[in-house]
């Protein structure tokens, strides 16, 4: 199991207790396991999941996703997992296009290294906190 499969898990199992559900989002022009939808109240909610890369905190995140889900009529958040499913960094769909017209993060496919800490999450329940 991949650490974005086991995330789904935990997710569905903390989104469960409050009767929510999550999925692949199939509106998506083509299916991939990092994007993800919570069943809320319109509009959906999305989750664009990716894996840190090896110990360090450093992540790729495609500008064609970012502007297929600016695109949509969704509320958005990008999930940076570090080392483990159910901990990482969240950045709202506000935050992450800020980051990226303050050239904070690097242009063509962005990269995030080392985000702050105000970004952190440290459980599911706290992920789940944060995005309901």
């Amino acid at each position: 199991m991949t650490t974005i499969d086991e995330f789904q898990s935990k997710m569905g199992e903390g989104l469960e207790r409050r009767g929510l559900r999550i999925d692949q989002w199939t509106d998506a022009p083509r299916r991939s396991k990092h994007l993800l939808k919570i069943d809320t109240t319109q509009p959906s909610t999305i989750l664009y999941v990716k894996e840190g890369n090896g110990t360090k905190a450093f992540w790729g995140i495609t500008k064609n996703q970012i502007e297929r889900l600016n695109q949509a009529s969704i509320k958005w958040f990008a999930i940076l997992l570090l080392n483990s499913s159910n901990a990482g960094y969240v950045f709202s769909s506000e935050d992450m296009n800020k980051l990226i017209g303050d050239c904070t993060l690097s242009q063509g496919d962005y990269k995030v290294n080392n985000p702050k800490s105000k970004y952190e999450f440290k459980s599911i329940e706290d992920l789940l906190n944060r995005i309901l």
